[in-house]
């Protein structure tokens, strides 16, 4: 497995000072297991490699699972952009932090309108909106098809 630099540590095999890690599990933090492990030496990498590799496939496994539901994230906001049927004319967020949509009876989305400032800056607040009222149309009963096929393959065991 190659390595990377990385901030210093404790090597993973004899405990010494180490600045390299596996670079099959880097960068893994966002899915919840440990950082990357660290090494002082190739030597000691390729030592600890029966111990590591377990750990280290499943770390590469969540991190290709994490980048298909991204993915599959940005690719529903993207068409749900474009299929939007309410005409959100204004959004405003609550002292509870909820927020309140307000729209009007004719189609066509807003993001042209009044609240086209307020959805190009909060990131958040502009999928808070596209999600809205987005389970029960035609558009996400077919999109359920798209994310098993993006997952086929998967080692993890996925229910829906």
């Amino acid at each position: 497995m190659a390595t990377q630099t990385a901030s210093s540590g404790v090597c993973a095999t004899c405990s010494q000072p180490a600045t390299t890690r596996c670079a099959g599990c880097a960068d893994t933090e966002h899915t919840g297991t440990p950082g990357a492990t660290l090494y002082c030496s190739k030597e000691c990498q390729t030592k600890d490699w029966s111990k590591h590799k377990t750990a280290c496939q499943s770390a590469q496994g969540r991190k290709k699972l994490f980048r298909a539901a991204e993915l599959i994230q940005e690719t529903f906001f993207a068409l749900r952009a474009e299929a939007f049927d309410l005409n959100v004319t204004k959004v405003e967020r609550a002292e509870d932090g909820s927020l309140d949509f307000y729209d009007s009876p004719f189609k066509g989305f807003a993001l042209y309108g009044p609240a086209a400032a307020c959805l190009d800056t909060e990131v958040n607040v502009k999928r808070a909106v596209l999600s809205y009222r987005a389970g029960g149309d035609v558009f996400a009963d077919g999109f359920y098809d798209l994310i098993v096929k993006a997952l086929k393959g998967n080692s993890h065991d996925l229910h829906f």
